[in-house]
């Protein structure tokens, strides 16, 4: 992690201790925009860490970037941060000039455009994080050579929830697109962006899930004495900090790669089927270790184990993306899959 990395997560973590507790978190769940924490988000300048349209500079901001998000699963962050960071770094490159606010971002978007520069911009785009929240969205387009900035005036929200109950709505567009850029293939560099940033998500909130779990085992007691020292319990933790520390080494590979300025698909895709594997054994040690408590309301485990199960399948579930993955693999040559492997 670089000094400013280390000062970004420094930073990250205070604020999102005092602005993202549970009551903003009950708020969120409640369908509310959290803003007093997207103020702060905005106020300590995290928005322009990847504002810029050189790639390689992009690319090893983006590996900060990732170290604040990995802070950001570590208390469950409830706004889309990573979605609003690339969507910034899109206008950078495109060259948009756009407003102040939450500016969301939308891939696979069709657009038809005119002899005169400008587009229409049709169709659907399902999981857009807090689109209904947006003053406009980047958009990516389907072929990925162009991105447009697309006003809210130009489409329409259809509410949905992820199983967090956060914002995760369906955007259908209806009109013009302000501002159109051929940017080079976008597209995959979008994607590899966004999964990355639930790598860093999940390994973040894993670490404070197996907080809970170890400090729940020693407070605890069951016939005289603290679940921990039960064997079988001892050894499902064992288990669950495995996995943990394999996220944890999964997250810090994807930032050492993009600080080193391209993040690749093979590395990307592999990172998120391991994270997303070890997310969903980790979520069920926690609360099979937790019991009852950790399905209460009141109890904060929650938050977390139901962001890891959103995080798991969002841009490619578990079993999308390994199917993927074996596939690049088997198309390249012999000589060139064991370094692929390492």
């Amino acid at each position: 992690m670089s000094e400013l990395a280390g000062l970004l997560v420094e930073t990250a973590e205070r604020m999102f201790a005092e602005a993202a507790g549970e009551a903003v978190l009950g708020e969120v769940a409640a369908g509310r925009w959290p803003e007093a924490l997207w103020r702060l988000v905005e106020e300590g300048g995290f928005l322009d860490l990847v504002a810029v349209a050189d790639p390689a500079e992009a690319w090893s901001r983006w590996a900060d970037a990732l170290a604040v998000l990995r802070a950001g699963g570590r208390h469950a962050l409830p706004v889309p941060l990573a979605e609003a960071l690339w969507a910034r770094r899109l206008s950078a490159a495109a060259g948009f000039d756009v407003p102040a606010g939450y500016v969301g971002l939308a891939t696979g978007v069709a657009l038809d455009v005119a002899a005169d520069g400008t587009a229409a911009v049709a169709g659907e785009a399902a999981g857009v994080p807090w689109a209904r929240e947006a003053v406009g969205l980047v958009v990516v387009a389907a072929d990925g050579n162009r991105v447009a900035w697309v006003a809210r005036d130009a489409f329409e929200v259809r509410p949905a929830t992820d199983l967090a109950f956060e914002p995760r709505d369906t955007v259908r567009f209806s009109g013009r697109a302000r501002a159109v850029a051929e940017a080079g293939d976008l597209a995959e560099a979008t994607r590899l962006a966004l999964l990355s940033s639930r790598v860093a998500l999940m390994a973040g909130a894993l670490e404070r899930v197996l907080e809970l779990t170890v400090a729940h085992a020693q407070q605890r007691t069951q016939f005289g004495r603290p679940l921990g020292r039960f064997q079988a319990i001892q050894q499902a933790i064992a288990m669950m900090a495995a996995d943990v520390a394999l996220s944890g080494a999964a997250a810090d590979e994807l930032a050492s790669a993009a600080a080193a300025g391209r993040l690749e698909a093979v590395g990307v895709l592999a990172a998120k089927v391991a994270v997303a594997g070890a997310a969903g054994r980790a979520a069920a040690v926690a609360h099979q270790v937790h019991g009852a408590m950790g399905f209460t309301e009141e109890y904060r485990l929650h938050y977390f184990t139901q962001r890891l199960w959103s995080w798991r399948d969002e841009y490619g579930t578990e079993t999308e993306l390994a199917g993927e993955l074996g596939r690049r693999l088997a198309a390249q040559a012999p000589d060139a899959l064991w370094p692929a492997l390492l």
